[in-house]
């Protein structure tokens, strides 16, 4: 019964929100991220440091609009785009744990009213895994994997946090741009997974990503 009644309350939400909520714009972005690996087993080495990655992320966002109030806007950001995951430790070589993503994310988020408004909002973000580059120097192995390292997860989940500013011209033509911050939720490489030879208390290790990205937009509205 409450699995009904449960059901019955998600459908009638459901359709309220399609009744009312509209497709405002859509944008391809494109820019730059860096991310890292936040290690949770509180052994971080001070003498080891950790490394970053920098690389280029790109994909599409569309607005879905549904509901304003003083000319101000509340809306749901659907975004899906290329993202790096991953961090590293240097110790003569770097020694990775890569990986590109496709990231997944939903977000309740507020924007100004203007023709240049400012946009915040944070929601859920799934991210699945394209392709891994793990071992020594990020190159070892014909597919860019070290078997004595192991694979990140398939899938990752968090959080995205985005902030910016979105300029909307005379006519149908939007451009934007934002400050973006995705906190994993989950362990992209768990501690004992890769069955490495070198010291495990350095180089293996359970550890969260944390990804920073710079996104550029430009598109057009209804």
């Amino acid at each position: 019964m409450k699995f009904i009644r449960m059901k019955y309350v998600v459908t009638v939400f459901a359709f309220g929100l399609s009744g009312q909520a509209s497709a405002d714009s859509i944008e391809l972005v494109g820019g730059w991220a860096s991310t890292r690996l936040h290690r949770t087993d509180g052994k971080e080495e001070p003498s080891i440091p950790f490394v970053s990655r920098h690389a280029a992320t790109f994909g599409v966002r569309g607005d879905l609009d549904w509901g304003s109030h003083g000319g101000s806007q509340g809306m749901f950001e659907l975004e899906a785009r290329w993202v790096p995951r991953g961090g590293g430790v240097s110790f003569r070589q770097t020694y990775g744990y890569f990986g590109d993503y496709l990231e997944f994310s939903v977000r309740p988020a507020w924007r100004s009213g203007g023709r240049l408004a400012f946009t915040i909002g944070a929601g859920p973000a799934v991210s699945v895994r394209l392709r891994n580059r793990t071992g020594a120097s990020l190159f070892s192995g014909p597919d860019g994997e070290d078997p004595d390292f192991g694979a990140l997860k398939a899938v990752d989940l968090g959080l995205l946090g985005a902030a910016g500013l979105r300029l909307r011209t005379a006519g149908s033509f939007v451009a934007s741009v934002q400050a973006q911050y995705t906190y994993g939720l989950t362990s992209l490489h768990e501690l004992g997974s890769a069955g490495t030879p070198h010291d495990p208390h350095v180089f293996d290790f359970p550890g969260r990503g944390r990804t920073f990205s710079i996104v550029a937009g430009i598109g057009v509205s209804r």
